[in-house]
């Protein structure tokens, strides 16, 4: 069964005005204006397993996702979306296939 992995920036620090991390999508539900190729769109559906992590600080949740909305696009064109993962819970890092540079996969 197909996973989403999704690679969450760090703090303030690392990405400025755009403050999410792993334990904010945690309590929100939502990670928020990801860059999602419309190679990968396709294969992004509710229901599919989500994994959200964190490298550095070695933070990992795992969910399902309940909605996938789209947002604005990225200045090259790609369109965004706030994605919505239910059944969200923390669990222990654990390696993680690599990402694009958007910070997304499917595998």
């Amino acid at each position: 069964m197909p996973t989403l992995f999704l690679s969450a920036p760090g703090g303030p620090e690392v990405q400025g005005v755009r403050t999410f991390d792993v334990k904010s999508i945690f309590v929100t539900g939502i990670a928020p204006d990801y860059a999602i190729a419309k190679s990968l769109i396709g294969q992004i559906y509710v229901g599919i397993a989500v994994v959200v992590f964190d490298r550095e600080h070695r933070l990992q949740l795992e969910g399902v996702l309940e909605e996938c909305r789209p947002t604005t696009k990225a200045g090259n064109g790609i369109q965004r979306y706030d994605l919505h993962v239910g059944q969200r819970r923390l669990v222990p890092y654990s390696v993680t296939p690599r990402v694009n540079h958007c910070g997304v996969a499917v595998a």
